[in-house]
């Protein structure tokens, strides 16, 4: 049910098709998602499921203000970990997928807006 909402609200938003909104889809790189649309996202969210959130309660914004990798470019350790404790809505393929492509978007998915809502319902 959560996923049906959300991609409703993505296709709504973003004004895609329904069939191009899957669970696996990003919302930048599938959905041609811009900063602006992620504002509607978080408001139509916020309105649908009668819960209250930042944009960097689901997306991890921080990482625009830390030094991500080490000189051996992989992970820091206290990246990972923040990671992990304050955004265990995103699998442990979302952060290998983070570490080899170093690509940010990889967090930006439908899987990961679902899952972080399911998680602030649940408590």
């Amino acid at each position: 049910m959560t996923e049906t909402k959300v991609k409703k609200i993505l296709v709504d938003v973003l004004q895609v098709e329904v069939e191009d909104v899957t669970i696996e889809s990003n919302l930048v790189d599938d959905l041609a998602a811009e900063s602006i649309d992620f504002v509607d996202i978080m408001y139509n969210i916020e309105q649908e499921f009668g819960i209250k959130i930042n944009p960097g309660d689901i997306f991890p914004t921080f990482l625009r203000e830390v030094q991500i990798f080490n000189d051996d470019n992989k992970m820091k350790d206290e990246v990972r970990n923040r990671l992990i404790k304050d955004y265990s809505h995103f699998d442990n393929n979302t952060l290998e997928m983070f570490q080899s492509t170093k690509n940010p978007n990889v967090f930006f998915t439908v899987k990961g807006i679902v899952n972080f809502i399911e998680k602030k319902i649940a408590g």
